[in-house]
């Protein structure tokens, strides 16, 4: 199955390689096409695993933090197969890290913009003064917030006569 979306090509991480000095890493794998869409693939899904709450995947294949980032794991991930993460291990580790504060709502992508699924919707909200606290509620049937963090306005049998 091919992504609609990567976060990094054949081409940037030859770049990177041959400015490391360490061509020789990839130069059986020239006419290995199969190898290079899985490691592809494997960096954009796990990049997607900790941003897609908060970003587009279109968003991100045109960010260049994330394509730096992609393509330093997916070096990374190529010199595992010749034993020699040296170069790019620790780069990679850091930027893993990066990625789970970005996750954990702590951090952000610089230069992307967040996707409106998370964005409060308070389009719905209804002044309700039978109450001392909390006068704004949020109909219920209007509400997209699932996990009762809203305060609800409940309907009452009587409702027209208050």
């Amino acid at each position: 199955m091919a992504l609609a979306y990567t976060f990094t090509t054949k081409a940037e991480i030859l770049r990177l390689v041959s400015d490391s000095g360490a061509y020789d890493w990839l130069d059986d794998l020239q006419n290995d096409a199969a190898y290079w869409t899985e490691v592809i693939e494997f960096v954009t899904l796990d990049i997607r695993a900790y941003t897609d709450r908060l970003y587009t995947a279109a968003t991100l294949s045109t960010n260049a933090w994330i394509r730096r980032i992609a393509t330093i794991m997916a070096a990374y991930q190529m010199s595992l197969r010749r034993g020699d993460p040296g170069i790019y291990g620790s780069l990679a580790m850091e930027y893993q890290a990066r990625l789970m504060e970005i996750s954990e709502g702590n951090g952000v992508v610089p230069g992307a913009s967040q996707s409106a699924a998370v964005v409060a919707v308070m389009q719905n909200t209804v002044i309700d003064n039978r109450f001392n606290i909390y006068r704004n509620r949020v109909r219920a049937e209007q509400s997209s917030d699932h996990l009762g963090s809203q305060q609800l306005a409940y309907t009452w049998p009587f409702d027209w006569m208050f």
